[in-house]
């Protein structure tokens, strides 16, 4: 019930639709082919037979709407909503990624590989960081150390001459050694700038090992950013990855109506249209 008050009042409207249908087939036909060619008149009308079932179903079940001034349209299914999936761009999503690893992911909607990806970036740069200030401190430290051990001026020294006062226990030595293999442009003079001398070996070796802990760090710092790089490239790949794969389930997932048209021939002479539609 509800729109028709009675199941013969029903079967009245379908018997009118029918010979309206039909009736409109033949006599749109007739008019424009006539009897030179009877193929486009069964075609037509077995299409108005199946137009006549798809009309009323469609002016009893739906409301229909009027799509433009030259035709009207009905669905017997439900149109597919505005927010439907929509298919990705793996070359943003790529660089998205290698931008900001995890971004890329987000984009796509694999909120756990996005957040796996910003958890992984944010550890590994403050893993630098930390090296980075740790390396800081331990050249402080022993830079502070020679010059209460060994009498170094610190200032304005580089890391090769700290890094020969951990092998040579004083100056001289250092340039005998020097003078020895006969590198005399690597000769220090013998002046308070460039003086050194341990106060005892333990003391040397020491002052070896916080050098070797501060490079050790540095050297580590700069590991983490080729790993953070890694992690970029990753994310980035992962993206595609993921991108592709989501359009590929679009590709897949296939979604066909009824299409019901009404149009005009150049005299003005309605006939009615049926097909599948595929939305993808």
């Amino acid at each position: 019930r509800g729109l028709f008050g009675s199941r013969y009042e029903l079967r009245v409207v379908l018997v009118i639709f029918f010979v309206l249908s039909y009736w409109q087939s033949c006599w749109g036909v007739e008019k424009i082919a006539g009897d030179a060619n009877r193929l486009p008149y069964y075609q037509i009308k077995l299409t108005s037979i199946f137009t006549g079932l798809h009309f009323t179903s469609a002016f009893l079940f739906e409301k229909p709407s009027i799509q433009s001034s030259e035709f009207c349209e009905f669905g017997i299914f439900q149109p597919l909503p505005s927010d439907s999936p929509k298919r990705l761009n793996p070359g943003k999503v790529f660089l998205q990624s290698l931008l900001l690893p995890g971004w890329g992911e987000l984009h796509t909607g694999a909120k756990k590989r996005a957040t796996g990806f910003l958890i992984s970036e944010g550890l590994l740069w403050c893993t630098f960081a930390a090296l980075q200030i740790y390396g800081y401190w331990r050249e402080n430290d022993y830079k502070d150390f020679a010059a209460k051990h060994a009498g170094v001026q610190v200032a304005g020294k580089d890391k090769e001459y700290f890094t020969h006062l951990s092998f040579f226990d004083d100056i001289y030595e250092y340039n005998e050694e020097k003078r020895r293999l006969r590198s005399y442009d690597e000769v220090y003079p013998v002046d308070e700038e460039h003086f050194w001398r341990w106060d005892s070996q333990a003391s040397r070796r020491h002052f070896s090992s916080i050098r070797l802990s501060s490079q050790r760090a540095y050297r580590n710092a700069t590991l983490t950013v080729g790993v953070i790089l890694f992690n970029h490239l990753l994310s980035a790949i992962d993206a595609i990855w993921t991108a592709r794969g989501h359009n590929k389930k679009l590709q897949s997932s296939v979604n066909w109506h009824v299409e019901s048209r009404v149009r005009y021939h150049s005299q003005n002479v309605p006939y009615f249209q049926v097909g599948l539609v595929r939305s993808f």
